[in-house]
């Protein structure tokens, strides 16, 4: 295991530190984590735009990481479960410096386009825009899923609370489904 995690090809030059948290997070907490944690910066790293790194504070990007790592938990765990293709989707809302974020794990029976994601979302929260280069979509070479992620500028208004972050889940995961 530390061998998988000194391997950097990907760091090399780019934020070694927040590799360094994210290996000794799994050392510290390996009845919570896993390589999934190393794997999902490295998925970041090879499908979002080259400076969605740079634009975002290693605060935002461990928020990120962690939403990541649950939802490919659970959704690899209802895989697991179920030995029949069924639609499976898992979501979360958060917010990040005066973002909204959104992350999305989906199975591959559903066809989502980002512009279907993002009517949905302004239809849940008029005057939302989206972030550019915020977005971005992986496929798990293993599990038949997506991993998919978004953020929005919220243009007016103030800041939500955890009980609208939950109640606008809720809402998006009904409309999705």
């Amino acid at each position: 295991m530390q061998d998988f995690l000194n391997i950097s090809p990907f760091f090399s030059g780019f934020d070694e530190k927040l590799h360094s948290i994210l290996s000794k997070t799994i050392s510290r907490f390996p009845s919570l984590f896993d390589s999934r944690l190393v794997n999902g910066f490295e998925r970041i790293v090879s499908n979002a735009s080259s400076l969605f790194l740079k634009d975002r504070s290693r605060t935002h990007v461990r928020s990120l990481l962690l939403a990541q790592f649950c939802l490919q938990k659970k959704m690899e765990e209802q895989i697991k479960k179920d030995s029949c293709a069924q639609k499976h989707l898992f979501l979360k809302v958060f917010s990040a410096s005066s973002r909204i974020c959104l992350a999305l794990t989906y199975s591959e029976s559903y066809a989502f386009q980002k512009e279907r994601i993002l009517k949905i979302l302004q239809t849940l929260l008029p005057g939302i825009r989206e972030i550019p280069l915020s977005f971005y979509l992986w496929y798990h070479p293993d599990y038949n899923y997506y991993f998919c992620y978004l953020e929005v500028h919220k243009l007016q208004g103030q800041e939500f609370s955890k009980q609208e972050f939950k109640k606008v889940e809720k809402m998006l995961k009904d409309q999705l489904l």
